[in-house]
């Protein structure tokens, strides 16, 4: 079963099984102001300009999703500018996010990318500007193509985003935290890479990575294989866990100052 609302709700939500149907999909535009971007109404634009200006507050609080979810359709919520809380993590065979799916959530300070999920659209995430927190769990995500600002603008009115990449993760996807353009990028102060279980990075895949933050690391595979490059050339502090650190990193080596705490090795931008 796909939800589609000809009504918009406003308050808490809830995405409910019945007894003679489970909820798979939620369809395109199913929460969203308007219909279908690429058909919109002048009485549609006006009013969207009005939600993006702030003029009015639209789309429900928090939002219940049921765990049988498997996609999410294009625009589903975009610009529900009163949502603070969408709860994927739940939804473990969740699949595809669509395009614009997320877009301007404006209150949304959380998300989780559920572990199967194995595509996600363009822009799917663009301008989450409250976002502090994103918990990246997508095992196998496949590759993006160049310019689909799929977490563009998240957290730039937030103190920052804090991304913790999970601990079964094994590929992480070209351009997965590029912009659109070089005026947009993700405000993320903290990259925690988890998993060790990392096979691939894509082209680009932390070039957006363009503000001062923090990285910690758990990954063989990228203190081997990525040495420098975005994920560390903004970074100010880089915690290698120890056992992993096997002083290979030059760019560490010749960047940083070098101190130990606990089972960390930490690096400091000199």
């Amino acid at each position: 079963m796909t939800i589609e609302l000809a009504n918009k709700p406003k308050g808490d939500y809830s995405i409910i099984e019945g007894d003679d149907y489970t909820v798979t999909a939620i369809g395109a535009y199913a929460f969203a102001p308007i219909n279908d971007i690429g058909n919109i109404t002048q009485e549609e634009l006006e009013y969207l300009a009005s939600i993006i200006n702030g003029d009015i507050d639209y789309g429900p609080t928090n939002i219940e999703v049921p765990e049988t979810l498997l996609t999410i359709g294009d625009g589903a919520f975009m610009y529900c500018t009163n949502s603070v809380n969408i709860d994927l993590n739940i939804c473990k065979n969740l699949l595809s996010i669509g395009v614009g799916a997320f877009t301007g959530c404006y209150s949304l300070l959380s998300i989780t990318i559920p572990e199967n999920v194995n595509t996600i659209g363009r822009a799917a995430f663009s301008d989450c500007k409250n976002l502090v927190e994103l918990n990246y769990n997508a095992i196998a995500l496949n590759d993006l193509e160049y310019g689909n600002s799929v977490f563009q603008s998240i957290g730039e009115d937030s103190t920052g985003v804090k991304v913790t990449i999970g601990m079964d993760v094994k590929r992480i996807p070209t351009y997965i935290f590029w912009p659109y353009t070089d005026a947009y990028y993700p405000n993320v102060i903290e990259l925690n890479i988890l998993s060790d279980n990392i096979e691939y990075i894509g082209e680009g895949a932390f070039s957006g990575l363009h503000y001062d933050h923090i990285v910690v690391l758990n990954s063989s595979y990228v203190y081997l294989n990525y040495l420098s490059g975005a994920l560390f050339s903004t970074a100010t502090t880089v915690r290698v866990l120890a056992s992993i650190d096997d002083g290979s990193n030059t760019y560490l080596n010749d960047n940083f100052t070098k101190t130990t705490e606990g089972e960390y090795n930490v690096y400091t931008k000199n």
